[in-house]
């Protein structure tokens, strides 16, 4: 994915970030909710999402210096999809609970990568003064591709939240192969 000709890094990064942040499946609670999830159940969900990645943040990039940056994206994909099958699958606490750490985990991969590869990229090409210029655009990409996700998951709320995740499982297959 992410070659030495670090030109054409900046491209595929930018969009394959517009990609892995549609948020498709922003509205969990409701997913939960209809899944028979009490609200003291979602908000330990919650935790438990907040949780894991609070303790794993500085491991994963840890791992990501020691390793590299595309083996982390790569983790981080390959938890995504693992995280949106057991959401699908899921019957019980406990498996929302994996899923959710799992959920969490595929985050942290991701969080702070794109960042270091866009800078490392300008970088080696001696234009690491575009950065802070790409970065906000980047920024509000993510932005933009948040909400867009969020007002597509809203066309699934009274009938088929579950498919939000499939639709998730979709892109991530499809972000692992670019």
């Amino acid at each position: 994915m992410f070659l030495r000709n670090y030109r054409r890094n900046i491209p595929l990064l930018i969009s394959g970030e517009m990609i892995a942040f549609f948020s498709i499946t922003s509205l969990w609670v409701i997913y939960l909710s209809q899944c028979g999830m009490s609200m003291m159940q979602i908000g330990l969900l919650e935790s438990i999402f907040h949780g894991t990645s609070l303790v794993f943040e500085i491991p994963s990039g840890a791992l990501a210096d020691r390793f590299s940056y595309k083996d982390n994206l790569y983790v981080g994909r390959i938890l995504g999809i693992v995280s949106a099958l057991v959401m699908i699958f899921s019957s019980s606490f406990w498996l929302f609970a994996l899923g959710m750490a799992l959920n969490a985990l595929s985050y942290n991969f991701d969080s702070g990568t794109g960042e270091a590869i866009l800078f490392e990229s300008l970088h080696a090409q001696g234009e690491k003064e575009r950065f802070l210029k790409l970065n906000s655009l980047r920024s509000g990409l993510y932005e933009i591709t948040l909400t867009l996700g969020t007002l597509v998951a809203g066309l699934f709320v009274h009938h088929g939240m579950q498919n939000t995740y499939w639709i998730k499982l979709g892109y991530f297959s499809f972000r692992f192969s670019c």
